[in-house]
């Protein structure tokens, strides 16, 4: 791992709502400066198989969680099950307390220190997905 590590937090939820609520309570977070520059996406996939996202992105350029690409959001999106909502955060900092303590309304979730490089983000947002998925 590098010396700034990217964390990536992955939480699953019983419906959209609830991952939006969340999402909310992550950006309050970064308003109060709790958490640094982050990116998430609420993916879903519909009971007919149809991919659903919402993006938030609070990076502002900063390259270190530029990871969370299109390309990335499409592969986890093939990950997933109908049905299936998860709610993807990274950010640069030392965040794992303060994410589980906003997404609260997440019914499983998996939180790791991932890797800054696009390859190894990659194999470990698979993994974190496939663990929930």
């Amino acid at each position: 791992m590098s010396s700034n590590p990217i964390i990536l937090f992955v939480g699953a939820y019983p419906n959209m709502a609830d991952a939006k609520d969340d999402l909310k309570a992550v950006d309050g977070l970064y308003r109060f400066k709790t958490i640094g520059a982050y990116q998430a996406a609420i993916v879903a996939r519909d009971a007919n198989g149809e991919l659903q996202v919402e993006q938030a992105d609070r990076s502002y350029g900063r390259h270190i969680v530029n990871n969370l690409t299109q390309s990335a959001i499409k592969e986890m999106g093939q990950l997933l099950s109908p049905g299936k909502i998860l709610l993807v955060v990274v950010t640069e900092s030392e965040a794992h307390h303060a994410l589980r303590s906003a997404m609260v309304k997440a019914t499983r979730s998996i939180d790791t220190e991932a890797p800054s490089d696009s390859k190894g983000f990659q194999t470990e947002l698979d993994a974190a997905v496939r663990g929930l998925a």
